[in-house]
């Protein structure tokens, strides 16, 4: 069935879109990650960005796509490396920048650095994130 699934990516079939979300949600095949992190679908693409068996590469040039709800997507993930979330940081839409805020692998210092940011939704969501890690530091000293 992968192999049907694959075949028919590869030949630019279309497949019905619920089809692509589930594969793009879902799948641990990098081949089918790469066709469907392509696809002209941003629903697709958002996807894949969301899928925690996306490889670091591809969320790297998903992290370029123009739909911001894509990069949203992209800094939200758990395996979005610190180096990809710095530049994340640095987004114009407010939103990339908010879901930076949510990553618990954000750094401490682009935290602060957000607490300048000129969003209020941003300033805040870093607020919240260094005050849940300060109360998690004095809960474990405790």
């Amino acid at each position: 069935m992968k192999t049907l699934v694959l075949e028919r990516i590869k030949n630019k079939a279309l497949l019905a879109k619920p089809s692509k979300i589930k594969l793009a949600r879902h799948s641990k095949n990098i081949e089918t990650l790469e066709k469907l992190s392509k696809d002209s679908d941003w629903g697709v693409r958002s996807c894949v960005a969301q899928n925690p068996n996306c490889p670091v590469n591809f969320l790297e040039r998903l992290s370029e796509d123009s739909n911001s709800a894509i990069r949203y997507w992209v800094a939200e993930n758990q395996n979005c490396p610190v180096n990809l979330l710095e530049k994340l940081s640095e987004d114009s839409d407010l939103g990339v920048r908010y879901w930076v805020t949510r990553n618990a692998n954000c750094p401490t210092n682009i935290l602060e650095n957000f607490l300048k940011d000129c969003m209020f939704v941003v300033r805040n969501a870093a607020r919240i994130a260094l005050n849940a890690r300060k109360d998690q530091k004095q809960s474990i000293a405790s």
